[in-house]
This record gives C-alpha cells, structure tokens and sequence, in this order.
C-alpha cells in the first residue's frame, strides 16, 4: 500500500500540472462510449469493489455490453485466397 499511495500522490500531482479539465472529461467519456464513432454500446463503471482483500484499495472497473455482439477477427476467404485481419500498423519511433 506505502508504493501505492506514493505512486497515486506522484500521479495526482502531474496531473494537475499536466492535464486540463477538458482533457479529462474527453477521456471520462470515451471510457464510457459517450463519443461519436464508436460501436453502439453500453458501458458502467463500477467501483464498489472490496477494501477487505487485495488490491486493498478502491479502483474503476468498466464493463462494456454491445448492443450487438462483436464479430470475431477471423481471417476471410475469398477465391481460394486467405487474407488475414488487418492489424494496427505503428509509426516508427525516429
């Protein structure tokens, strides 16, 4: 619990010198699916874990139901031809 605490005060403090209000409701929000261009679905956040067994501290867990479900990331045959999913391509670092 001491590196926690620690950890959650250093935290604290460079978000309040680091992040504006605005950022952190844009981002409440896009953790509860209430921006535009996301699958339709419903999220809750539900916090009201117990402080009797580990983690021994209060944290956030969100749940997410789709209104329909996901389809599953399965690669497609066409003409005898298989192409795989597309994958998330990353910048390079330089």
């Amino acid at each position: 619990m001491k590196l926690h605490n620690k950890f959650a005060k250093w935290m604290d403090k460079w978000r309040e010198e680091n992040v504006a209000g605005s950022q952190v409701t844009q981002c409440r929000d896009w953790l509860m699916g209430r921006v535009e261009n996301l699958k339709a679905c419903k999220t809750v956040c539900l916090n009201n874990n117990s402080l009797d067994r580990a983690p021994y501290y209060h944290y956030n867990k969100y749940e997410v139901e789709y209104e329909e479900p996901p389809r599953p990331m399965v690669p497609v045959t066409t003409n005898n031809n298989t192409v795989a999913p597309p994958t998330l391509q990353l910048p390079n670092a330089d």
